[in-house]
């Protein structure tokens, strides 16, 4: 862009409001994830029309694809499919944490994340007093969205709170204890969306009602009150060969760390776990920019090993406020295929135990086949 003469350039969200024709919210939502991602894999982002004829080739119940009032979840993943990525979708609507963590790892990763949401038609005031009273007494009525009003936005960033950190309880595997990880997620208090009611940058506040599910409000400006809502699906474009889903590289990260924890590795519910998809050449770049910095040449020695794959999965561990390492798996890899690629020492003590660390992992992938 030009003014007066001079260039420069913004970077930012493109907006745009939607067509009630063309599916409305859904493939404008669809169109502006596809903004960045097709910017990333150098391919032309389909048009709403393209999206919206391309959505409904195939399961169109009755009518005809334009004009549409809107997209199902299903059709909405066919949307995607069709510009040439894979649609990961989640149902998130019964687990707020789950949701929260999952929409951060995705946006901290580059990734635009639509939110497929269904509104409250209650006043935020019958809202609070409702979940003031369930937490009180444990028992009343649990308000329930209107399934027949749905809405599509997508996520584009995040706020976090550090202060706020908590553990979340997983249980990695069938018979194992529950354990109180600290994910980087939860410390997520609200996200900037695209709503094509709203603008680019909207305002979506985490609401945590005690009946557990994945509730935002998404603020008006001036005194018009917000909207509440329930996100029921993240759907998350991703290019086709990223075949881990975030679940497999949570459930094998907590395995490792488990195994690792029994040969002298800290306890997993002393360590902070954050979960990232990163092309193979950025993570070599972040390696070499890092903080703590790696020392030549033991940095040199990890980039040369193996050579990486087009994306990366990183569990980044940290301990005391601190890294320690990073668990590497290969996207391409199927999730019974050997995805694990290694660790990458970040701290001084795992630099240490190298070593040992290297063997335990060839330990634990002996034990796995």
């Amino acid at each position: 862009m030009s003014l007066a003469g001079l260039a420069f350039s913004v970077d930012g969200v493109a907006f745009q409001q939607q067509d009630a024709t063309t599916s409305a919210c859904a493939t404008t939502a669809i169109w502006v994830a596809l903004q960045k991602t097709a910017h990333e894999e150098r391919f032309r982002t389909p048009t709403c029309s393209e999206t919206t004829i391309n959505a409904t080739k195939f399961s169109l119940q009755y009518g005809r694809s334009i004009p549409n009032s809107g997209l199902s979840p299903a059709q909405m993943c066919e949307g995607v499919r069709a510009s040439g990525l894979e649609p990961n979708l989640f149902e998130v609507s019964r687990d707020q944490q789950y949701c929260r963590y999952l929409a951060y790892s995705y946006l901290s990763s580059g990734f635009p994340v639509i939110a497929c949401i269904y509104f409250y038609h209650v006043k935020k005031a019958k809202y609070d007093a409702m979940a003031a009273a369930i937490a009180a007494k444990g028992k009343g009525e649990i308000p329930e969205p209107s399934w027949d009003d749905g809405h599509a936005i997508t996520l584009v960033g995040y706020r976090d709170d550090p202060s706020r950190g908590q553990s979340v309880w997983l249980e990695p595997e069938p018979g194992q204890k529950k354990i109180g990880v600290s994910m980087v997620g939860e410390q997520i208090t609200e996200f900037y969306c695209h709503d094509d009611r709203l603008g680019p940058y909207a305002r979506v506040n985490c609401i945590e009602p005690p009946w557990g599910t994945s509730d935002i409000s998404i603020k008006w400006p001036g005194s018009q009150p917000p909207d509440l809502a329930r996100i029921e699906y993240l759907l998350v474009p991703v290019y086709r060969k990223v075949r881990l889903s975030y679940q497999d590289v949570q459930r094998e990260s907590l395995k490792l760390l488990r195994f690792l924890g029994m040969k002298g590795l800290p306890p997993l519910q002393d360590l902070a776990l954050d979960f990232s998809v990163v092309r193979g050449r950025t993570y070599c770049e972040q390696l070499v920019t890092s903080r703590p910095v790696i020392p030549p040449g033991e940095l040199y020695e990890t980039l040369t090993r193996d050579s990486m794959p087009r994306y990366v999965q990183a569990c980044s561990v940290g301990y005391r406020g601190a890294p320690l390492l990073d668990i590497l798996f290969d996207t391409t890899e199927s999730p019974l295929g050997d995805s694990l690629i290694g660790l990458v020492y970040r701290d001084p003590w795992a630099r240490n135990h190298a070593h040992q660390l290297d063997s335990l992992v060839e330990l634990y992938r002996s034990a796995a086949c």
